[in-house]
């Protein structure tokens, strides 16, 4: 079975829930992850989140292919989750962003770079965030994760960061589970290239970022599968 998440993250500050509630599109899916007693399972229950939380905004996808519903947004339509086309979230334009050439996705041994079943975030949605981080003078992250079938048979990880320094990172560049950072005026790095007993490295590393700590599990399943959303919706 297929997963996808497709989240936008932000930094909470003084009235920033109040302005995203506001927006007709972006309050659709918005969320604020805070320290709760949620109904999740045991090791949800003990991430820790800073004083203010963050505030997610899910699921941002292309909701059409060929005039058609795409893959991803027919599987968050099948588990009744609310979708935000990203084609509706239009950023200044001019904004430079880091646009790696190739966005891979891991699947039955093989890497295939920008697999038409798995498309990567458009330059107006990225130029978009950016914006938002600008305006707001907050952090704010791009982060999609893609995994099918058991022992992640089918698996596409990556990030986009906008803050103080703007990363992007990469999992399965060149190699299996390699995970690359590519900044603008610098080479691109590689910075973890160990498959790990959780396996969505960039999500942790990210969430870090914004001063949110996750419980890891060994549980092979992606993480928030069975996270109960309800508990955090603003």
């Amino acid at each position: 079975m297929a997963f996808y998440t497709s989240h936008i993250y932000l930094e909470v500050k003084k009235e920033l829930l109040s302005f995203l509630k506001s927006d007709p599109i972006l309050s659709i899916g918005l969320y604020h992850l805070r320290q709760l007693s949620p109904t999740d399972n045991e090791f949800m229950r003990q991430n820790e989140y800073p004083e203010n939380g963050i505030a997610v905004i899910r699921e941002v996808c292309d909701p059409n292919k060929n005039g058609n519903d795409h893959d991803e947004a027919r599987v968050h339509q099948n588990h009744r989750e609310p979708i935000i086309s990203w084609w509706k979230l239009q950023g200044k334009q001019g904004l430079v962003v880091a646009t790696p050439s190739g966005i891979p996705t891991l699947a039955f041994g093989k890497i295939y770079i920008n697999n038409e079943h798995n498309p990567h975030p458009p330059l107006e949605l990225l130029q978009f965030i950016k914006d938002l981080s600008i305006s707001q003078k907050i952090t704010v992250a791009f982060y999609h994760h893609y995994s099918a079938y058991e022992e992640e048979l089918a698996n596409a990880e990556y990030a986009w960061v906008f803050g103080k320094q703007e990363s992007v990172y990469i999992r399965h560049i060149d190699r299996e589970y390699d995970t690359t950072q590519y900044t603008i005026g610098a080479e691109p790095k590689v910075i973890n290239s160990e498959r790990k007993s959780y396996y969505q490295p960039i999500l942790h590393l990210v969430m870090k970022g914004f001063g949110v700590k996750l419980i890891r599990s060994d549980d092979r399943r992606p993480y928030f599968h069975g996270f109960n959303w309800d508990d955090y919706k603003f």
